[in-house]
C-alpha cells in the first residue's frame, strides 16, 4: 500500500518539512516547472492532484484520467513544460495541455540523413569454384 504521507526535504536549510499529506495513492511525482513549485501527483488509478510541497493538499485539485487499460504506467512533462503526457498499459498515450498546438521541444532542428549508400554503384564480384 501507498503511504499518502510525502516526505519534503527542503535542500536550501538541509532540514525536512512537514510531512505532506495527499488524497491520491502517489506513484509518479514531477514538479511542474511553469509554476515555481507546484508538485503533480499521479496515482496509477488516473488521479491526479496537484498542490504546493509547502502548503495543503486540497481535495479540489484532483483530476482524473481516463486511461484505456487499468492502470498508469508512466507520466512526465515535455520540455517545451506546454504538455503532460501520460501512459496507461494498453499502450495508449493521453496528452494534456493548454494550447491547441503545443511545443514538445524548444530547440527542435531539421534532421540529417546519412548520404545514400553506394553499394548499387559498385561492379558485381564473380564468385565461383575457381577462387578456391
Amino acid at each position: 500500500a501507498c503511504d499518502r504521507f510525502l516526505k519534503v526535504y527542503d535542500l536550501r536549510m538541509m532540514r525536512a518539512i512537514t510531512p505532506l499529506q495527499v488524497h491520491v495513492d502517489p506513484a509518479f511525482l514531477r514538479f511542474i516547472p511553469t509554476y515555481t513549485s507546484r508538485l503533480a501527483i499521479i496515482s496509477q488509478s488516473g488521479q491526479c492532484q496537484f498542490c504546493e510541497p509547502t502548503g495543503l493538499a486540497n481535495p479540489a485539485d484532483i483530476f482524473h484520467v481516463n486511461p484505456v487499460g487499468p492502470l498508469l504506467m508512466t507520466f512526465d512533462v515535455s520540455a517545451s513544460k506546454q504538455a503532460l503526457a501520460f501512459g496507461d498499459s494498453e499502450g495508449c498515450v493521453h496528452l494534456w495541455t493548454d494550447s491547441p498546438e503545443p511545443s514538445f521541444n524548444p530547440y527542435s532542428r531539421e534532421t540529417e540523413f546519412a548520404l545514400p549508400c553506394l553499394v548499387d554503384s559498385l561492379p558485381p564480384l564473380d564468385w565461383s569454384q575457381d577462387l578456391l
